[in-house]
């Protein structure tokens, strides 16, 4: 697929196939169809979307869209109609966030990770244990990983700590993932 603009994020694929790249130099979302057909969302003008965005795929009620900008997480379904926006006040954060298997969503923002509810509501927040750069991800149980500074964490779904490990250097921009 060719994305016009200047896409700074990774692609993720929607439940019809459909491409969704961030545009960090127009503040758009792209969205190139299965068919080549490109459609720009401007998802409120928010801004600026320099983080690779996240699905929640739904063939039947349509996808949500959801990603990080300044100081919220922002869920929008995929016709631009606003689902919520989850801001920490006076908080900074450039994270991607992952999905629970319940829809819920894994962020991290000021330095702390959170757990938002489906409805955009926080359910905790978990100080210290991801950066403001996090990348987070989460497994099939619903444990999230994440990290800040040396550190990486692996966290239960109802918040509690199930363990951590320091690594001796920066992840800040590492991406963890998990394997089969």
């Amino acid at each position: 697929y060719y994305v016009k603009g200047n896409p700074s994020t990774a692609p993720v694929i929607g439940s019809d196939g459909s491409v969704y790249v961030c545009d960090q130099g127009s503040n758009k979302i792209w969205i190139t169809n299965a068919l080549g057909e490109e459609k720009p969302y401007y998802f409120g003008g928010v801004q600026p979307m320099d983080v690779t965005p996240s699905i929640l795929r739904d063939s039947l009620n349509g996808d949500k869209i959801y990603f990080t900008s300044d100081d919220s997480l922002f869920c929008w379904h995929e016709d631009s109609t606003l689902v919520y926006r989850f801001q920490v006040v006076g908080e900074q954060t450039d994270s991607t966030c992952a999905l629970a298997p319940n829809g819920a969503a894994y962020v991290g923002i000021g330095g702390g990770l959170y757990l938002v509810s489906p409805a955009g509501s926080e359910v905790w927040s978990k100080p210290g244990y991801a950066s403001t750069q996090a990348r987070v991800c989460v497994d099939n149980a619903g444990y999230a990983y994440a990290y800040s500074g040396t550190e990486v964490f692996c966290v239960k779904p109802n918040g509690d700590l199930q363990w951590e490990l320091d690594l001796g250097a920066d992840t800040r921009y590492a991406w963890p993932a998990l394997g089969p």
